[in-house]
């Protein structure tokens, strides 16, 4: 007979019935059936079975891993946790720490320019400016210009005349190199010929460049180009040449006051508040991870305790829903039996009374015994006791603790218990 535990769930006994006897002159004696604890093996959480590392029949021990359900996802999301955890430690310790000695020179340097751009604008137009202004602008015309009409024939001519000697001098090198090379191949690498070569060839390159493009008639895009910086350089030298209005003090006063608030701000350092923030935005990413750590443990299924797997109702591969029966597991360490005592007897048997146990399948070996329960309420004989006058009589059940080192009791099997003084 079995006692079934459900995991996270119910112990639940099923016993069955038994005789009991007391002769005049000898001890008290009864019948009942040996019990073992089953434990049923559900997970928490449904997943897809990914690892089922036992068989019916199986020796286990408390913690082993028995099954294991697919957490790629759970792993996923952990990981993306742990990165939040770390960026809001991160910026925790950054507030903490305070401005850095770069950001406080940034932040006055800000300053300075602000206010200077502030005297600028009170001041009004001031001539170097203007002249700055008109000499970009008219550079910029005179490059659109030069676009626009294409390369000048003395241009032309300089580039042709800079090409060619280019290639003169290249042909120069090779046949330096070409001697060297015949005379001492083994160090023509660091030789000056090959220096000599090197520049020739980079000179060359660089001659044909500008002859190939000066031999082409310049294109929409670079004369749109042209001419768009000297739009550029045209609104430069209006805004400078016109007068400042009160609208473009009050922005130069605004930004002279938002860089004295930010230089302000990076001194002062973090607000109690802005720690405080920051604090929680660590304690609710550790708790996030922490969470899906749990979830993650709850994918492998550990045995409670030692004993032999009795069934297994999962393959890997199979999905396992959350409660749904995996695995059913005997303690086979902890077996009990339980009889039933007629009225006349219940006195004599006491809370923690040895007593001797033998079972059929083993005549020559006897199992200690001891009472861990009496009924505190009479019921009547259970129904496998077979007369009418047997079932009117009313017993009392007992449970015992029967001790079997060896493993030999099996649950179902028959018993004789006889009590001890």
């Amino acid at each position: 007979m079995r006692r079934t535990i459900t995991v996270t769930l119910a112990l639940v006994l099923l016993s069955l019935s038994a005789g009991c006897a007391n002769t005049p002159s000898g001890p008290l004696k009864a019948t009942g059936t040996v019990e073992s604890t089953d434990i049923i093996i559900s997970p928490e959480v449904g997943g897809r079975v990914v690892e089922v590392n036992v068989r019916e029949g199986d020796h286990v021990k408390a913690g082993q891993a028995l099954v294991r359900l697919d957490a790629t996802l759970l792993q996923s999301q952990l990981s993306q946790a742990q990165a939040t955890l770390k960026a809001a430690q991160a910026n925790y310790d950054l507030l903490a720490a305070g401005p850095t000695p770069e950001q406080l020179r940034q932040a006055e340097a800000a300053v300075v320019m602000a206010r200077d751009s502030y005297t600028r604008t009170v001041e009004g137009v001031r001539q170097a400016d203007v002249d700055a202004a008109q000499a970009a602008y008219n550079a910029a015309v005179q490059g659109y210009n030069k676009v626009k009409a294409g390369p000048q024939r003395e241009d032309y001519a300089q580039a042709e005349a800079n090409y060619r000697n280019a290639a003169a001098a290249l042909r120069r090198a090779q046949a330096d190199y070409d001697r060297a090379n015949a005379f001492n191949p083994a160090a023509i690498g660091a030789s000056p010929a090959a220096l000599a070569l090197e520049q020739a060839t980079n000179n060359f390159d660089a001659a044909k460049s500008i002859y190939d493009k000066l031999a082409q008639t310049p294109d929409a895009a670079q004369i749109s180009a042209a001419y768009q910086q000297v739009q550029a350089a045209k609104a430069v030298l209006d805004r400078t040449m016109e007068p400042a209005r009160s609208f473009d003090i009050e922005q130069a006063a605004a930004a002279v006051e938002a860089a004295l608030a930010q230089l302000d701000g990076l001194k002062a350092g973090a607000r109690a508040q802005q720690l405080d923030a920051a604090k929680a935005q660590i304690a609710a990413a550790q708790a996030a991870v922490h969470t899906l750590q749990v979830q993650i443990d709850k994918m492998v299924l550990l045995a409670p305790a030692d004993g032999v797997l009795l069934t297994r109702s999962i393959e890997p591969g199979e999905m396992a829903l959350p409660g749904a029966p995996l695995l059913t597991l005997s303690q086979l360490a902890g077996l009990t039996l339980t009889v039933y005592v007629p009225e006349e007897s219940y006195g004599a048997i006491k809370l923690n009374q040895a007593a001797t146990v033998t079972a059929d399948s083993f005549p020559n070996t006897t199992f200690a015994a001891k009472v861990t329960h009496i009924a505190d309420k009479a019921e009547f004989t259970p129904r496998n006791v077979q007369t009418t006058d047997g079932r009117r009589t009313t017993v009392f059940a007992v449970r015992l603790d029967v001790s079997d080192p060896s493993g030999q009791l099996k649950p179902g099997m028959p018993a004789d218990v006889v009590f001890g003084g």
